[in-house]
């Protein structure tokens, strides 16, 4: 494929979580109008090799950009909402200055030391 001249850098942009917009750099794919534009005899070729469906594959999976940036802004909004809540707690249940120690309160139980379990 690379010498066929079907290789080419994909110049993809991509929308962080922000907002913002990224140059997605270091990728490559198959440049569909050099495809279209080969002859018989390089068809053949790629197609015996296997070449042609994995050019093909690439191809489709364009479509499916989409949903890798989806599930990428889900992603970074869990890990936000995650460490989030990770401070809340830390907060009510023992962080320096509030929570349950500031109003005189200890957790009923002592704290799970793992190591001591197994």
């Amino acid at each position: 494929m690379h010498d066929a001249g079907l290789i080419v850098p994909w110049p993809l942009k991509m929308q962080r979580a922000d907002g913002q917009p990224t140059a997605v750099e270091g990728l490559w794919h198959i440049d569909e109008a050099a495809l279209k534009r080969l002859p018989a005899a390089t068809l053949a070729e790629l197609c015996a090799s296997g070449a042609l469906g994995l050019a093909y594959a690439q191809l489709l999976s364009h479509a499916r950009l989409d949903n890798l940036q989806k599930t990428a802004a889900i992603h970074a909004t869990a890990d936000e909402k995650k460490q989030q809540l990770d401070e809340q707690m830390q907060d009510f249940f023992g962080g320096e200055g509030g929570g349950l120690q500031s109003m005189g309160l200890r957790p009923a139980l002592p704290p799970i030391q793992f190591g001591s379990i197994i």
